[in-house]
């Protein structure tokens, strides 16, 4: 594989975009998160179907989620908790595009949930709600895109394995989600459903 310009890892699987814009993925494939129309593994990449212009590419636990040039944001592979963002919980083996999102600009793959940012810097998020994780307000799964609480500054995003963050346009970090660790960052280890801002403790 050459002239690769974006790479993604996840549980079982890794992906990549070319310049291009062709997604390739490789590794545990039996659940479709390869996105190549079979259920198989492969120890070398294989293409996406029918997927170009990729710009972005996000692996997750048993799924993967891409964004083309233009904004349309797809995911494939495990759906069961609706984190291909397209209204059901069927799995794909194939790129499904997710609902509403014709303007994302990046995007992110966790623990049996998706989210991305937009152009008009909110953040979006769909799947499993467990521990709040979606930013909603709610522990509930969404099978389709929901907007995070209050970010309207966002500029990137990214999803752990129960936990989210982003990188606001002023600098600032803020999570929610999972924090049974203390991986929210914001002094405790108590669960959000909504961003929190990630606290400084010294100086980096």
């Amino acid at each position: 594989l050459s002239n690769v310009v974006a790479i993604s890892a996840g549980a079982y699987h890794t992906c990549a975009v070319q310049s291009g814009g062709g997604a390739w993925c490789w590794g545990g494939g039996g659940l479709g998160q390869l996105g190549n129309g079979a259920t198989a593994d492969s120890d070398v990449p294989v293409p996406v179907t029918g997927l170009t212009n990729v710009v972005a590419i996000a692996a997750g636990e048993y799924h993967t989620c891409a964004v083309q040039s233009g904004g349309m944001a797809w995911c494939w592979g495990v759906g069961g908790h609706g984190q291909l963002g397209n209204g059901t919980t069927t799995d794909s083996d194939v790129p499904v595009p997710v609902t509403g999102l014709t303007n994302a600009v990046t995007i992110a793959a966790g623990e049996y949930y998706s989210c991305a940012t937009i152009s008009d810097s909110t953040a979006w998020c769909w799947g499993e709600g467990g521990s709040g994780r979606l930013g909603y307000g709610s522990s509930t799964d969404s099978n389709v895109p929901v907007p995070v609480t209050g970010l309207t500054n966002a500029v990137t995003i990214s999803a752990g394995r129960r936990t989210t963050c982003v990188v606001a346009s002023n600098g600032t970090a803020w999570c929610w989600g999972d924090n049974w660790q203390g991986q929210i960052g914001d002094g405790t280890t108590t669960d959000s459903d909504v961003p929190v801002l990630v606290i400084a403790s010294g100086t980096p």
